[in-house]
C-alpha cells in the first residue's frame, strides 16, 4: 500500500515499519522499527485489512507513545469487518479511519468473512498449505 500512497501524495514520506506476530485472536504481538524521535507530525497508518482491530490499536498504542497525537493519525484500509472497525473507534474514538469496504462479519478465527483472503498471500504471490 505504501507505493500507492506515494504516488498520491507529493510530500515526502518516511516509511517505518510496523510488524506483527498473530498468535490468537485476543493479542497481536508487534514490534516496531521506528527512528527513536518522530521526524514528521502526521502520520498514514496503512493496514489493508482490519478484521478484529488489535493489530491496528497495538500499531496506533505505538504510534501515540512515540510522540504523534491521535488527531494527526490516518489509518487507511482496504476492509474492514464492522466489528474490528468499531473496536478501533472505541478506543481511539477521535481517529480519522478511511476504509473502501465493510464486511458483516468474522469466523470464531478473527478471519474477515467474506473477505479477501490472506492479504501478505495476495501481495507475494504465496499460498499456504
Amino acid at each position: 500500500m505504501a507505493p500507492a500512497k506515494i504516488n498520491v501524495l507529493s510530500h515526502p514520506l518516511v516509511n517505518a515499519e510496523l510488524s506483527k506476530l498473530r498468535e490468537t485472536k485476543t493479542g497481536p504481538k508487534a514490534f516496531r522499527e521506528l527512528p527513536p524521535s518522530p521526524p514528521v507530525d502526521e502520520v498514514f497508518l496503512l493496514d489493508p485489512l482490519i478484521a478484529t482491530g488489535g493489530t491496528a490499536c497495538a500499531a496506533l498504542a505505538m504510534i501515540v507513545d512515540w510522540g504523534i497525537p491521535v488527531d494527526r493519525v490516518k489509518l487507511l484500509c482496504v476492509l474492514g469487518s464492522r466489528e474490528g472497525l468499531a473496536h478501533v473507534q472505541a478506543e481511539y474514538p477521535t481517529l480519522d479511519i478511511w476504509v473502501a469496504g465493510i464486511d458483516e462479519n468474522l469466523t470464531s478465527e478473527g478471519i474477515i468473512s467474506p473477505g479477501l483472503g490472506d492479504t501478505g498471500d495476495r501481495l507475494f504471490s504465496t499460498i499456504r498449505a
